[in-house]
């Protein structure tokens, strides 16, 4: 991490870049089947929850994850939040933080 900054992005509607903190700490954002995700109901025309999405996540991210998947709508197409994690080199530990995007799965 010393010798130079690369980032690395992924094919999704969130910008899936590797944060780099300092010398020893960068941060991502990691996916996970049981973080919440929103499914689109083609039959219905509406965004279901797949599992149970707290009030705080439904919030202009996900309006805004929704908006931007428009022109790509299919059924069953998933909309999950990523969570952000840290990574500290030093203490070799990687913690889950309370911070959350909202992307493509």
């Amino acid at each position: 991490m010393t010798t130079g900054e690369r980032v690395l992005k992924s094919a999704s509607l969130i910008d899936m870049e590797i944060e780099v903190e300092n010398e020893h700490q960068f941060c991502f954002y990691r996916y996970d089947n049981a973080l919440p995700q929103v499914s689109w109901n083609e039959e219905k025309g509406v965004w279901e929850e797949v599992n149970q999405v707290p009030a705080v996540l439904q919030n202009a991210d996900l309006a805004e994850a929704k908006e931007k998947s428009e022109g790509d709508l299919y059924d069953g197409l998933v909309l999950m939040a990523y969570q952000k994690v840290r990574v500290d080199l030093k203490k070799r530990k990687a913690t889950a933080l309370k911070e959350y995007k909202w992307g493509t799965r």
